[in-house]
């Protein structure tokens, strides 16, 4: 009888695992399939124009790359990953096929790298972690990343990627062998150092928020370490110090001063800036809760946390007080972003990183809670039947009551987009018109195009304004012979 239980549960639980996986097969697959559809937008034309280059060789590139980078250096940001922009710019080098190519590998390195994340910090917590709670974690960490929004500025833009998800991704990889160092210091642990200052460098390139994380992040490391009574692993104190560096050296560019008129009067103070800070994670503390089913996410995070053993966390009350003082990393992604734009109001893009970061976070305590709730109730001794009752009905209670049904889930109003064939047969008008365009060189002409980015739901379309002096028009006459161009007015 007990061994007909055992094959049953065993039964169960692979279906389960099976279930888990092909969900997030699903979900990453849909944004990789969305995202190949991905079209040239807005910053994507005067970004190739002001490199220039276009259709030469790769040393031409690599100059007008690296003057291109040096110029907006001194004159408009310091996120060097414009070098890296430029230099494999589509628009100027190979067209609509290489943008495929690199988007789709974008929206796959970056959910690889999360679940690598994941896989990884699990091993932080517990030396031997159930596979159904890791995939059941990795299923909800990639549900937040994709149900919530469609986060276009970085999975369906060329620019975005660029300067967002990308460097977010080799943050990862960055955090990635920071645990790898923690739990076995000397397996490969030069290689590992030698690669995660690499991918320091090329996360801290991208916009500041991505870098001023990823050096919190590795200081909280070191603190834990410190106050676990052990000696700092000097390795990870290197990572430290290439990830401060880094990103030293894009907060310190002079662009940024021209940019955002810090001596001007009108320019928000600090006091405005934080005053913004808390106003956007307080709004997006009410989306994720009221407007989505975060709640739901939140409390399967506990239920994962009570089946962590946590024995390879050597001193808890050490790691508590490093989790608690992560709750900050939210606000580090928030802070610099309504400072420059001098307004409590985040772009989709870097939405994307506040979304992402505050998952990890909430995330991790989440585990805490369920550790030491399920330790609390053990000492109790209350019937293991008991609580997991309780459990499975408040599961259900918030699962039926939450504002966020799965009709409404993204990645269902995509497939049903896909299904519609909205992507397809945009992607084809896009083609057709550019095709066009090529007919036209030297003339001044005029398109029926949206004015906006958002005219296509879960999408970042092609648009162009009425001026044909504005500086995307003039990027697109640039990148297809045109003498002019612009918008049909309405």
């Amino acid at each position: 009888m007990n061994l007909k239980k055992s094959g049953s549960l065993n039964i169960i639980k692979k279906l389960f695992n099976l279930a888990l996986i092909l969900g997030i097969i699903l979900m990453i697959g849909t944004v990789a399939r969305v995202s190949a559809y991905t079209v040239f937008v807005s910053d994507d034309f005067w970004h190739a124009k002001n490199a220039g280059a276009l259709h030469e060789g790769f040393l031409a590139q690599l100059k007008g790359a690296w003057e291109y980078n040096t110029y907006m250096y001194l004159n408009h940001q310091g996120a060097y990953s414009l070098f890296f922009l430029a230099l494999f710019n589509p628009v100027s080098s190979t067209g609509f096929a290489g943008l495929r190519i690199i988007m789709i590998i974008n929206a796959l390195f970056f959910f690889f790298t999360v679940l690598l994340l994941v896989k990884s910090f699990f091993k932080v917590l517990s030396k031997d972690v159930d596979t159904s709670i890791l995939l059941l974690v990795m299923f909800t960490v990639v549900f937040v990343m994709t149900q919530y929004d469609a986060f276009a500025e970085t999975f369906y833009w060329y620019t975005g990627a660029t300067n967002y998800s990308f460097p977010v991704a080799f943050m990862n990889l960055v955090f990635v062998i920071i645990f790898s160092l923690q739990t076995d210091p000397k397996k490969h642990s030069t290689l590992l150092t030698i690669l995660a200052v690499i991918f320091a460098f090329l996360a801290a390139g991208g916009v500041l928020p991505i870098g001023g994380t990823m050096c919190y992040v590795a200081l909280l490391v070191l603190l834990y370490e410190k106050l676990s009574e052990k000696r700092l692993n000097k390795n990870i104190l290197i990572i430290f110090i290439a990830s401060f560096v880094s990103t030293l050296l894009n907060a310190i560019a002079p662009g940024y001063r021209i940019r955002q008129g810090i001596e001007s009067s009108d320019k928000a103070t600090l006091t405005d800036a934080i005053g913004y800070t808390l106003d956007v994670a307080i709004s997006y503390t009410k989306w994720l809760f009221i407007s989505k089913n975060y709640i739901l996410i939140l409390f399967t995070f506990i239920l994962c946390g009570a089946f962590i053993s946590w024995k390879a966390i050597q001193n808890k009350k050490a790691y508590v007080i490093t989790s608690l003082l992560g709750i900050t990393i939210p606000f580090i992604t928030i802070f610099p972003v309504v400072y420059g734009y001098s307004a409590a109001w985040l772009p989709n893009r870097c939405m994307f990183i506040t979304i992402f970061t505050v998952d990890l976070v909430f995330g991790n305590l989440a585990f805490i809670l369920g550790s030491f709730g399920v330790a609390k109730l053990n000492d109790l001794k209350v019937n293991k039947v008991v609580y997991a009752t309780v459990f499975a009905l408040v599961f259900a209670v918030l699962a039926i009551t939450n504002n966020y049904p799965p009709t409404e889930y993204t990645v269902a109003k995509i497939n049903k987009q896909l299904y519609d064939r909205g992507y397809q047969e945009y992607y084809a008008y896009i083609m057709e018109t550019f095709d066009e365009l090529k007919n036209h060189q030297g003339e001044a002409i005029e398109l029926s195009t949206p004015s906006n980015p958002d005219e296509m739901r879960n999408f970042y379309t092609f648009f162009l304004t009425d001026d044909p002096d504005n500086k995307i028009n003039k990027g697109v006459a640039w990148a297809y012979g045109l003498k002019s161009v612009s918008r049909v007015p309405d």
